[in-house]
C-alpha cells in the first residue's frame, strides 16, 4: 500500500478548492495509483499531439522548412560551406530548369506544388519537401552536392538508404537514377565495401590423361582472309590440341558454317 496523499493533491491543483486536505487523506491502493499514473500519461501524449497538429497546420512552407520538426539537410550543406548558401540560392532559379520552370511561371495550375518565397515546395501528406532545380553552383551541380553530402552523412550506406534519407529532405524528377548512379561511381564505396559475394573455391586442374586423344582443347583462329582450295572458301582455322601428346590438328572451317 503506497501514501499518495501528496501526489493526489499535486495533480489535482492546489486551487482546485480551499478546503483542507489533511483530514481527507487516505491511502490508496497499487491498482488506484496505476490508473492515476496511465491517466496522467494519457492526458500528456494528447497534449503534446495537439501542440504538433496546431504547429503544422499554422506553419507555411519556409517555416516547416527551417523549424526543428523538419529536414535539415541543406542546413547541414549550408553550415559545412558557406559557398552553397542552401536554400538560399535555389530562390529565383527555377525558371532555368525545364521541368520547374512551367510551375513557377504557373504555380496555380499544379495542385501538388506550392511556391513560396521564391522557392518551389511538393506536398507530401502534411510536409512540403523542398524542390531542387538542375542548376549549377560555380563549377558543381545542386543536386550532385546534395547526394555527395546526403551520402556522406550517412557514411556511405549504399543507394538505397541514400535515396530514402534524401526523399525525406528534398525532391527532384529522376532522383532515383541520380542516386543510383552517384553510389555505383563512388571511390570511396568501391574501395572499402566488403564483398558480398561466397568465396571462391578451390581450383579443379583437369585429370593428367594416359593415352592420346583421351582430352583435347579446341580454339579459334580468325576471321582471316578468305582462302579458296578444291573443297571450298574458308576464312577461319580450328585448332585442336591433343592434352597428352600436344600433337596439333588445324582445321579449314567458316565462321557461318
Amino acid at each position: 500500500m503506497t501514501d499518495l496523499s501528496h501526489t493526489t493533491d499535486v495533480v489535482l491543483g492546489a486551487g482546485s478548492s480551499q478546503r483542507d486536505h489533511s483530514d481527507d487523506r487516505r491511502t490508496m491502493s497499487d491498482d488506484e495509483v496505476q490508473q492515476l499514473t496511465n491517466d496522467t500519461t494519457r492526458l500528456t501524449e494528447l497534449t503534446l499531439s495537439r501542440d504538433v497538429t496546431d504547429l503544422r497546420l499554422t506553419q507555411s512552407p519556409e517555416e516547416e522548412l527551417l523549424s526543428s520538426a523538419a529536414p535539415r539537410l541543406t542546413e547541414v550543406i549550408a553550415d559545412g560551406n558557406p559557398e552553397y548558401n542552401l536554400p538560399v540560392c535555389l530562390k529565383g532559379q527555377y525558371h532555368a530548369d525545364k521541368f520547374f520552370g512551367p510551375i513557377a511561371q504557373h504555380p496555380d495550375q499544379y495542385s501538388q506544388f506550392d511556391q513560396h518565397d521564391g522557392l518551389i515546395f511538393q506536398r507530401d501528406s502534411e510536409r512540403h519537401i523542398l524542390c531542387i532545380p538542375d542548376i549549377s553552383i560555380g563549377s558543381r551541380r545542386v543536386r550532385e552536392i546534395i547526394i555527395s553530402q546526403a551520402h556522406s552523412i550517412l557514411a556511405h550506406l549504399g543507394s538505397q538508404k541514400t535515396l530514402y534519407y534524401l526523399r525525406d529532405n528534398v525532391w527532384w524528377p529522376g532522383i532515383s537514377a541520380d542516386v543510383k548512379a552517384f553510389c555505383d561511381s563512388c571511390h570511396t564505396c568501391a574501395t572499402s565495401k566488403s564483398n558480398s559475394t561466397a568465396p571462391y573455391g578451390l581450383l579443379h586442374p583437369l585429370q593428367v590423361p594416359d593415352r592420346p586423344w583421351v582430352i583435347i582443347g579446341m580454339d579459334f583462329v580468325g576471321p582471316l582472309p578468305e582462302s579458296r582450295t578444291h573443297t571450298g572458301t574458308f576464312d577461319m582455322i580450328c585448332v585442336i590440341i591433343d592434352y597428352f601428346t600436344y600433337m596439333v590438328h588445324l582445321v579449314p572451317s567458316l565462321q557461318t558454317y
